[in-house]
């Protein structure tokens, strides 16, 4: 153990978010750190973004694994899209270098909103894609009251495929499952991780202009901590 290239490197505090995907990758890269002969220090329930560009700036947090959308939205400000996930990704790094933090390169894994329907209705209808969804019959949405007011929300979706739903129906965020089997709403917000998606009973609709962005993860980190921690660290 003391050969691993981690073995004598100072504790890496790593953090992850508070939602049960961010619990999973949390554990990943501790395991994947500790495999390294580094030791971590493992932190759950970083929620705020201020919260976490503060821990990383004050030197109580050292990595913790980002959405790269919610990072170029809530902490960069970069209320805009992007034609591509490596344009995402250097926007995000460039705004991270200026501020004294560094991203490394995005994942596969990826977390974005997106609509789904019923696989009876899109079978019927022939809607696969959001964008045949604005071209077909009028709809019932369904969408939190967040998501109808947020910049990449009802609005992105209204800009990018110009979905104008007949009717917008304010529901909870964990009941749109509920909303869509009952037929109340044909079209919901929802998002690309939620297990019922990987069922037969509801279909994802694809983005192909992104309007929801890239959400693959980033781990964020500092150049401190890079060099620190040396090569292997951020190869990890």
């Amino acid at each position: 153990a003391q050969d691993l290239p981690g073995a004598g490197k100072p504790i890496v505090h790593l953090g992850d978010m508070n939602t049960p995907d961010q619990f999973i990758i949390g554990q990943l890269y501790q395991i994947a750190l500790e495999q390294q002969g580094y030791t971590v220090a493992l932190t759950r329930n970083i929620s705020s973004p201020g919260e976490r560009v503060a821990g990383l700036k004050a030197g109580t947090l050292d990595l913790y694994p980002e959405y790269l959308g919610e990072w170029n939205s809530w902490i960069a400000h970069l209320n805009r899209r992007f034609p591509s996930l490596r344009a995402s990704f250097r926007a995000g790094s460039t705004y991270a270098r200026r501020h004294g933090f560094d991203l490394l390169p995005p994942t596969p894994y990826s977390y974005t909103s997106c609509v789904a329907v019923l696989a009876q209705y899109a079978a019927a209808n022939h809607v696969y894609s959001i964008g045949q969804l604005a071209k077909g019959a009028p709809i019932v949405f369904g969408a939190p009251a967040t998501f109808q007011s947020q910049n990449d929300g009802l609005s992105a979706l209204q800009h990018g495929y110009h979905l104008h739903p007949f009717y917008v129906q304010t529901i909870l965020d964990t009941l749109q499952y509920w909303w869509l089997s009952t037929g109340n709403v044909q079209a919901a917000y929802c998002t690309t991780t939620d297990p019922l998606l990987n069922g037969p009973k509801f279909v994802e609709l694809a983005d192909p202009k992104h309007v929801f962005g890239y959400g693959n993860v980033v781990p964020v980190t500092t150049p401190r901590v890079l060099r620190e921690e040396g090569p292997v660290f951020a190869r990890t």
